[in-house]
């Protein structure tokens, strides 16, 4: 998301400066937990991306309570004078939190409200750690994410999106729709004379909301059925929880689990597999399963938000419910009619193209950016 609006705002004539709070974990240099208040100062360190871009990673006050994460800061407010135009795109809108400070306008491009982007993780959070989420974040945040929906031109990742934020704040504040746009000229399919035999998924796998157990255990039920496939899972590391269960289910060598792959390399995994699964509890958009329809791969989703905008039941793919025999029979059914297979996998290329191109989603940008800055 933040590399299409980089490119945009190039596009435009613009110099793009990138502003990000760098996690505690990944350079605790750059912030001040509460021991070491006294004696502490946040940082932040320069770098270049996007072929030259210039960005800053930035730390903050009590990273241990998140809403502090975006606190308009010094260092923010320095560099936010620097620039004539805002804009925030992350997966929650707190990232638009500095803007809150300088009383200009600012455009945000969110995928998720912070709660559902969240409540799966919180789950697995050690007591004391529940505790603050319960009593001292989620108050705070939640008041501060409905400032931040009614001061800003938000705009939604997705149909669902939207919805869900507006629900936060009682009325129509987010108008506006821009999903992520997919390069067909990249994703595309090719010639299938046979099956692979192959499902697919990539995400994090990782995060609980992508309940990849529930794709372990669809494997599981189809190999009960006599019907033998191995499932391609791209995204990083999963827990020694799954893998576990994936060992004990007998089926190490019928999922092959792979870290991050280049973006080169991706459209060539995506077009062995036979069908895309979404298991997730929730999903603002899930990009990848555009990606894969993109390269004529027919998607199979729970119904988990952001997917139900496009994944059309028997016509681009197939919603089912969240377990492992609703989504293992649509997967057979899928696998042993390949005339209804072809036809969800043409299906599945045409929305991509209709409504998710480059140039689509560049218009709805351009448009979106000038009502809000001119």
């Amino acid at each position: 998301m933040t590399r299409f609006i980089v490119y945009r705002v190039l596009d435009l004539g613009l110099e793009p400066v990138i502003g990000y709070y760098q996690p505690y974990r990944i350079a605790p240099s750059l912030s001040v937990p509460s021991y070491r208040l006294l004696r502490g100062k946040i940082g932040k360190q320069q770098h270049q991306v996007f072929n030259g871009v210039e960005a800053h990673a930035l730390g903050a006050w009590l990273p241990e309570l998140e809403f502090t994460h975006y606190w308009p800061t010094r260092l923010w407010r320095e560099l936010l004078s620097s620039c004539e135009y805002h804009i925030s795109i992350s997966g929650n809108c707190l990232a638009a939190t500095p803007y809150l400070s300088i009383n200009k306008p600012f455009w945000s491009w969110v995928a998720t409200p912070w709660h559902d982007d969240r409540q799966d993780r919180v789950r697995t959070f050690p007591l004391l750690r529940r505790c603050l989420d319960k009593f001292v974040n989620s108050p705070a945040i939640s008041r501060l994410e409905r400032k931040i929906l009614r001061t800003g031109n938000v705009v939604a990742l997705s149909q669902y999106t939207q919805k869900t934020l507006n629900k936060l704040v009682d009325h129509e504040a987010i108008r506006d729709v821009m999903p992520m746009p997919i390069d067909v000229n990249f994703f595309v399919p090719q010639n299938r004379d046979k099956y692979h035999r192959s499902v697919g998924f990539v995400g994090r796998l990782d995060d609980p909301r992508k309940n990849i157990g529930l794709l372990i255990d669809t494997i599981a039920y189809c190999h009960q059925n006599d019907y033998f496939i191995t499932a391609i899972l791209i995204g990083g590391a999963i827990n020694h929880m799954l893998r576990s269960r994936i060992q004990e289910l007998g089926l190490t060598e019928h999922i092959k689990i792979i870290g991050e792959v280049q973006r080169a390399e991706l459209p060539n995994y995506l077009r062995t597999m036979d069908a895309f699964i979404i298991p997730s509890h929730q999903e603002g958009l899930c990009i990848a399963a555009l990606e894969a329809m993109s390269c004529g791969v027919p998607v199979i989703s729970t119904r988990c938000g952001g997917p139900e905008e496009y994944v059309i039941h028997e016509k681009t793919g197939l919603l089912v419910d969240s377990n492992p025999a609703a989504v293992g029979n649509a997967l057979l059914h899928l696998l042993n009619n390949k005339k209804f297979h072809r036809r969800l996998s043409e299906q599945a290329r045409k929305i991509v193209v209709t409504r998710y191109t480059q140039q689509i989603v560049k218009k709805a940008f351009e448009n979106s950016f000038n009502n809000t800055f001119h």
